[in-house]
C-alpha cells in the first residue's frame, strides 16, 4: 500500500489560503466534513477542519500565543520539547487516524501550521503520513490593506510585514525539503485553472477529466471579482513609504518561485537569497519578542481600554482613541 499523503496549505493570513485550499479540494484532495463555518471575515468559507484547528489552538495556549494568530515573534524549536506538546502530538495522531485513516490523500489548512512545523512534522511521521506543502503568497501591501478592513491596529503595514516574515521565514527551508508548490494570490485570481494544474504537476497529483471539470467550476463560480479587493501593484513595492524591505525581498523571492520565471526551489540562486533573508530575520528576533512582550503587558494592564479603543477605531472614530492606548 502506498503511503498516505497530506497536502497542507500554509501562508500568512489574508494571503489567499482559504481560496487556495478550496482550489486544492477541486484537485481532488479530501478536506473532511467538519469544516469551520463561513463568517463575515471570510464569507466564502475558511475550509479549515475544526478539530485540527482546535489542535492548533492548543499549541497556541501552550506557547502563550494569541488564538487569533496576532503576534510577531517566532516559536523557538526548543519550546516544542515539553510534555504538554507531546500529549497534544498523541491527540493529533489519533485524530488523523480516526478522521482520515481511510483517505489515500487528504489535506487541510489552519492558521500557524508553518509556525509550528516541528510539531506537525512529528505528527505526520508518527501517523505515517507523507506531507506536501502549498504556500500561498500575496503582495504584502495588499495583505495589509485586506487586514486593515478587519482590524486597523493589526492591519498596519509594519505589523503585517512582521507577521508575514514570522509566519514564513523560520521553518520554510524545512518544509521545502518535501514536495512543495508556491502560489501567488494575484496569479491564482487571474488564471485559477492554470495555477492549480501547475500545483498538481509540482506535487504529482493526478488530473482526470473530472478534475478538469471541477477546476472549471471553481474558476467560474468560486473565484469571483469580489475576492480580489485591496489589490496593490508590483511597482508599489519599491515606493511604499512604510513597507519593510525584508518583507519586500521575501515576497519577491517566493513570487519568483511561484512559476513566474524566477529562481525556483531547485535553484541555488533562490537558496542563496533565502539564506540572506534568514540571517536578516534572525537578527530581528530579540526585537520581535520584545514587541510581543510589550503588547501582552499592555493587554494585561489596560485590557478594557484597549478593547474599547479598538472598537472605536473599527467604527471609524479615530479621534476618540487615546494616544497612549
Amino acid at each position: 500500500m502506498d503511503q498516505q499523503r497530506v497536502i497542507v496549505v500554509v501562508g500568512a493570513g489574508r494571503s489567499g489560503t482559504s481560496a487556495l485550499t478550496r482550489g486544492i479540494n477541486a484537485l481532488g484532495v479530501e478536506l473532511g466534513d467538519n469544516l469551520r463555518r463561513r463568517s463575515g471575515k471570510n464569507p466564502r468559507g475558511f475550509y479549515e477542519d475544526r478539530d485540527l484547528t482546535r489542535i492548533n489552538h492548543g499549541l497556541r495556549d501552550i506557547f502563550g500565543c494569541r488564538r487569533s494568530g496576532a503576534g510577531v515573534a517566532p516559536v523557538a524549536e526548543a519550546q516544542f520539547d515539553q510534555r504538554a506538546v507531546e500529549d497534544l502530538t498523541d491527540e493529533a495522531v489519533a485524530l488523523i487516524r480516526r478522521r482520515f485513516g481511510a483517505c489515500p490523500m487528504w489535506g487541510f489548512k489552519t492558521g500557524g501550521v508553518l509556525n509550528f512545523l516541528p510539531f506537525w512534522e512529528r505528527v505526520f511521521e508518527r501517523a505515517g503520513v507523507q506531507p506536501s506543502y502549498v504556500l500561498a503568497v500575496r503582495n504584502p501591501i495588499s495583505v495589509a490593506r485586506s487586514r486593515a478592513r478587519l482590524d486597523r491596529w493589526r492591519g498596519t503595514q509594519q505589523n503585517c510585514d512582521l507577521e508575514f516574515l514570522t509566519r514564513v521565514v523560520p521553518y520554510w527551508r524545512r518544509a521545502a525539503q518535501h514536495p512543495t508548490s508556491v502560489v501567488d494570490y494575484d496569479r491564482l485570481m487571474a488564471d485559477a485553472k492554470g495555477e492549480l494544474l501547475r500545483v498538481a504537476g509540482d506535487l504529482d497529483l493526478p488530473v482526470t477529466d473530472a478534475t478538469n471539470r471541477e477546476l472549471d467550476r471553481y474558476a467560474a463560480d468560486f473565484l469571483t471579482a469580489e475576492l480580489h479587493h485591496a489589490r496593490a501593484r508590483s511597482s508599489d513595492l519599491d515606493t511604499h513609504p512604510t513597507l519593510s524591505p525584508l518583507a519586500r525581498d521575501t515576497y519577491r523571492a517566493l513570487y519568483g518561485a511561484a512559476g513566474t520565471g524566477g529562481p525556483d526551489l531547485r535553484d541555488a540562486a533562490f537558496w542563496r537569497e533565502w539564506t540572506r533573508i534568514e540571517q536578516a530575520y534572525a537578527g530581528m528576533i530579540p526585537f520581535l519578542r520584545h514587541i510581543d512582550q510589550l503588547d501582552a503587558e499592555a493587554r494585561r494592564s489596560v485590557p478594557g481600554l484597549v478593547r474599547s479603543a479598538r472598537n472605536l477605531v473599527r467604527k471609524g472614530v479615530r479621534h476618540a482613541v487615546p494616544a497612549s492606548a
